[in-house]
């Protein structure tokens, strides 16, 4: 049985699974992952689709015509423009949030008036946040200055 949440979001592929990108309309997820597509695969630019197996381990669908692929979730990245790139870890109280704001991007979510509906939403939420590394990128324009600090946030998820 799999559970799923649609996210107003980007994610690209790293070697270790899915990375996904929050940030409100116009914020850079398509700028960033372009920035860093000759590293990591563009698997979603606007809608990812957040299936939880029986497993309970989150997938993104990579859906396309030809292949409907689930890649592990490996971490949720909020990200901001900012005049200096940087990587910082935030609390899972904060990835939730950051979770919560991008669900409710989804007209077909925000307006749902079904209260099992946002209760489920919820609960997905805060289940993702305490499962997965969360993550506060500000990055600039700067190809090289951006590719850097990103690349600090990778090998955090290496090691760890």
């Amino acid at each position: 049985n799999t559970q799923s949440i649609i996210l107003h979001a980007a994610a690209v592929l790293s070697s270790q699974g899915g990375l996904l990108f929050l940030g409100h309309s116009g914020s850079g997820k398509t700028t960033l992952s372009k920035m860093l597509s000759n590293q990591f695969k563009i698997i979603r630019d606007d809608r990812v689709c957040l299936n939880k197996c029986k497993d309970g381990i989150w997938f993104i669908s990579g859906n396309n015509s030809e292949t409907t692929e689930l890649i592990p979730l490996l971490a949720v990245i909020r990200i901001f423009g900012a005049q200096h790139s940087e990587i910082e870890p935030i609390s899972p109280l904060k990835t939730c949030e950051y979770l919560i704001d991008s669900a409710f991007e989804i007209d077909l979510q925000r307006q749902s008036r079904i209260i099992e509906s946002d209760k489920m939403l919820f609960r997905h939420t805060a289940h993702i946040a305490k499962q997965y590394p969360g993550f506060k990128f500000s990055f600039t324009l700067n190809k090289d200055d951006t590719i850097e600090q990103f690349s600090k946030l990778t090998h955090l998820l290496i090691v760890n």
